[in-house]
């Protein structure tokens, strides 16, 4: 204990005092903390009421006019146009589709039957389309089928991606499940190829194939076959950042690199 601790006298009488002003200072502040909490529970509430008003206001607008391409998506089409994108493709997420009836509980025009489900999608597809210059592509990422029983089908995939080919689609890009905690998928090298091949052939617009599609000679099959006109490497690509040029090789191809990695061909250093 220090000297100037040990020599400052204890003084019950102010201690007690200091108490009393405490605890009477604690039910002020409590009294005061239950007002704060009310108001603003209250104006939370209000808040929450005027929120839901508003989110009221604009389903029935939404209902009311055709699809619409937001700010955001209107900058990045713009940007796109910008830099010479060659393609643009619309990729909705999958527990989004409003085409997939796992996804969709509407009751409006936009819910319903397989017609009405499908408005939406196509709908906002149009806008996007007329947004992005006609001479370039614009391909719709579509999921073909939901994997479990009284859920979207390959046949509606093709009926949808007949209706997206008449709108100015340019190619579909088919995968499938992803939306349905039920669903049975049969995971296995180019799973979904089947069905990018289903889509290809009965409504007539050219297919990007995905799923597991691993290695050069399988995509390059999957093409010369004409079960698919592009296929997506996802998987091996992040393995392999340098899988392009690996499958040229591998195929008795040469691809161009970038001047600051000629250095990495193999012909510039391996005996």
């Amino acid at each position: 204990m220090s000297p100037e601790l040990a020599c400052v006298p204890f003084d019950y009488r102010r201690a007690k005092k200091q108490r009393r002003d405490c605890a009477e200072t604690e039910k002020d502040t409590e009294g005061k903390q239950h007002l704060h909490v009310s108001l603003a529970l209250s104006r939370h509430q209000q808040n929450a009421d005027d929120r839901a008003a508003q989110h009221a206001d604009k389903d029935r607008q939404d209902r009311q006019s055709p699809a619409e391409i937001s700010p955001d998506h209107k900058h990045h089409l713009h940007v796109a146009q910008t830099h010479r994108l060659d393609a643009a493709q619309f990729f909705p997420r999958p527990a989004h589709e409003p085409e997939r009836a796992a996804a969709n509980q509407r009751t409006d025009e936009y819910g319903g039957g397989t017609v009405n489900r499908m408005r939406f999608p196509l709908e906002v597809f149009a806008a996007v389309r007329a947004a992005f210059p006609a001479e370039r592509p614009v391909g719709v990422r579509v999921s073909a089928t939901d994997w479990v029983d009284a859920g979207w089908t390959p046949e509606e995939t093709v009926l949808f991606a007949r209706e997206l080919k008449g709108l100015g689609c340019d190619f579909v890009d088919v995968t499938s499940g992803q939306v349905d905690p039920r669903q049975q998928i049969p995971f296995g090298p180019g799973y979904n190829v089947p069905l990018a091949e289903k889509v290809k052939k009965e409504a007539g617009i050219a297919v990007m194939a995905v799923g597991m599609i691993t290695k050069p000679r399988q995509a390059e099959e999957i093409v010369a076959s004409g079960q698919a006109d592009l296929v997506a490497i996802a998987r091996a690509m992040m393995d392999d950042p340098r899988w392009a040029w690996h499958a040229a090789r591998e195929l008795g191809a040469e691809t161009a690199y970038a001047p600051n990695y000629v250095r990495c061909h193999p012909s510039g250093w391996k005996p």
